[in-house]
């Protein structure tokens, strides 16, 4: 009995002390809440370079930290915080800096101004609107190379690579003459995409500067090819001059669909407009439309590769004050089963015409050339733009 009850306790002391060495070789950090993906997100971020990145609104100080996104992960959810996604829609700058420089320069984060990795602009649909739109963060960015980007003007503008809905390499405020990005050597083939806030008509215009045919070169969006070399040793430096594709802006897309709503009912009948059931509200987040009044929505288009599709199928429908009203096709209006889903088309402008026919009778024209049909998208003063 004593062999065995020696035994066993040697047995014990083994086991203890395997776990006590498992315990101290496990060298993982604690997870730290900062960089925890939200499922209750304000937005969604795909962060496809190799470091952990730190997010802010507008500037770098502690109180606009916003969240941080670890490298190589996708769709991480950034927490909603109400003093930067309030209940109504707001755009603004997002900057990203790296972990490294974050930790290091806590008492100090101004002094990172100009070692921002990353700029982009980021649209906050409010609480009612879709928010579901990611935000991709290139894996080339942060590297010791150089691009100079001259004259973006009255314009915000993404730059995009691959594509014009490819991930973003990075972001020059309008009315800024010179903005730099950090980049990693390798080609690059860059996109640039021009927004706007249309003050006049409460939208967020995204425009996409078309470069016109040149020979055998059928005309299509403007776009940049760099190349940095991977045997340079010191920085290398090139230059990006947004002149020719602000120029070229009569000529351009949107990669969205516009629609505009027109409530002819009788006074004291506002109506909220639906797609779906998403609350279609403008950047101001404004959504009633008062009777007599109109209002112009911009609803983007499904990305597809790092391209736009172009088309887009979907349904509308209003409320006045707790009647549901669906929007039917102009054309199949008086019949039966009158059409309900629609597609359409980029760069368009669809108008919703409510009227107090029967009640109330909401119609959208899909036929061009009709009465109330769709017509190409025209900003205002497209070449010098607005304030904004």
């Amino acid at each position: 009995m004593k062999k065995i009850n020696l035994r066993m306790a040697v047995i014990v002391m083994i086991v203890a002390i395997g776990l006590v060495m498992m315990s101290c070789d496990d060298t993982t950090p604690p997870r730290d809440p900062l960089y925890e993906s939200h499922s209750d997100y304000a937005i969604q971020v795909s962060n496809l370079s190799n470091v952990d990145l730190v997010a802010f609104s507008g500037s770098l100080t502690a109180a606009n930290r916003i969240g941080g996104i670890p490298a190589k992960s996708s769709n991480h959810g950034l927490q909603r915080n109400t003093t930067f996604f309030p209940s109504t829609p707001r755009s603004f700058q997002m900057l990203f800096i790296t972990r490294a420089d974050y930790e290091a320069n806590l008492a100090n984060l101004g002094a990172l101004t100009n070692k921002v990795y990353i700029r982009t602009y980021v649209f906050w649909n409010g609480t009612a609107g879709d928010n579901t739109k990611v935000y991709e963060i290139s894996e080339k960015l942060g590297g010791m190379h150089r691009l100079q980007i001259f004259g973006p003007g009255n314009y915000d503008v993404e730059f995009r690579e691959n594509g014009i809905a490819g991930p973003t390499i990075g972001y020059a405020p309008s009315k800024m003459s010179l903005t730099y990005l950090s980049v990693d050597a390798g080609d690059y083939f860059i996109f640039p995409v021009f927004q706007r806030y249309n003050t006049r008509r409460d939208i967020m215009e995204t425009i996409i500067p078309i470069r016109p045919a040149q020979g055998n070169i059928p005309e299509g969006p403007f776009n940049y090819s760099f190349s940095f070399s991977p045997a340079a040793t010191t920085q290398q430096t090139r230059m990006l001059n947004l002149n020719d594709a602000s120029n070229s802006l009569s000529k351009m897309q949107t990669g969205v669909v516009y629609v505009y709503v027109n409530n002819a009912l009788q006074s004291g009948q506002g109506i909220r407009a639906y797609r779906g059931s998403i609350p279609m509200m403008t950047p101001h987040g404004n959504y009633i439309i008062d009777a007599g009044d109109f209002q112009e929505f911009a609803i983007l288009l499904p990305q597809q590769g790092t391209a736009y599709m172009p088309s887009l199928t979907t349904s509308f429908s209003i409320m006045v004050g707790s009647t549901g009203v669906d929007v039917v096709s102009a054309q199949t209006a008086s019949a039966q089963n009158p059409t309900k889903s629609f597609t359409l088309l980029a760069d368009k402008m669809y108008t919703i015409d409510i009227q107090p026919i029967n009640g109330v009778q909401a119609t959208i024209e899909l036929r061009e050339g009709q009465t109330g049909g769709p017509t190409a998208f025209e900003p205002d003063d497209p070449v010098t733009g607005l304030t904004s």
